[in-house]
């Protein structure tokens, strides 16, 4: 799979991912493969368990930043909304955000494997 296919296939705006890169798309190919090994989200994973309202809040962010400069835009709005919620000390939707957000960490990271 090339690059161009994977943002295809995640619906990805190729042209401002690809303006991110410079128009490197071996760089981005190698960017987006390195996400897989980016421990942020397991990090995320246990402050969820753990209910560490602060790590959670901390690894949101991150994974929100890494994820929207490679266009995984649902991750980044996700994250966001996880990063907000906390801030404002509203917890009651954590979990159910971070079902969707397992769900599309696990698409990516399915997809990316084959680049």
């Amino acid at each position: 799979m090339t690059i161009i296919e994977f943002w295809d296939e995640l619906g990805i705006d190729k042209d401002e991912v690809s303006a991110r890169f410079v128009g490197n798309m071996d760089l981005a190919a190698k960017c987006t493969m390195k996400y897989i090994d980016d421990n942020t989200f397991n990090e995320l994973q246990t402050a969820m368990a753990e209910q560490n309202y602060s790590g959670i809040e901390i690894a949101a962010h991150t994974l929100k930043g890494v994820a929207g400069n490679l266009g995984f835009s649902e991750i980044q709005k996700i994250g966001q909304r996880m990063v907000d919620n906390v801030r404002a000390n509203i917890y009651d939707s954590l979990d159910e955000d971070f079902e969707k957000l397992k769900i599309e960490q696990k698409k990516v990271c399915e997809l990316a494997k084959q680049l």
